[in-house]
């Protein structure tokens, strides 16, 4: 399976709205994968993203967690001072995860964590089916 965040706003990547440039970047920006199976190897990540690993410390009732974090810079995008103001990682998530017992239904959940300006905000997706 591949995790693939590669491609541009608004379809792809990762970003950060802020309607105004002032204030830092963000900063611990981290992806949590929320999987149905516990023994999963990861074989490759994107530039700029730590290893997705095993991250017992985040499971959820009956599924593992697997997170990674951006270790890349950002750059400001403001397009004429609209609603659409924001910071953009850099480099975009990519994984090739290897699940084991070959071809079969996957639910896949994300928690995503960032901090802008002193405020940490968290949100979960999912599942996606593969």
């Amino acid at each position: 399976m591949t995790i693939d965040g590669g491609g541009s706003y608004p379809d792809r990547g990762l970003w950060v709205f802020q309607g105004q440039p002032e204030g830092q970047p963000p900063t611990h920006a981290k992806l949590t994968f929320l999987f149905e199976y516990s023994n999963l190897t990861v074989t490759s990540s994107g530039a700029g993203w730590t290893p997705l690993a095993r991250d017992s410390g985040a499971d959820e009732s009956g599924l593992s967690a697997y997170s990674t974090t951006y270790t890349g810079s950002w750059t400001y995008r403001n397009p004429g001072g609209t609603a659409n103001d924001r910071w953009e990682a850099n480099t975009d998530p990519f994984f090739v995860v290897e699940i084991p017992g070959g071809c079969h239904t996957v639910n896949v959940w994300a928690r995503r964590t960032v901090t802008l300006n002193g405020t940490t905000v968290t949100f979960r997706r999912g599942p996606i089916t593969l």
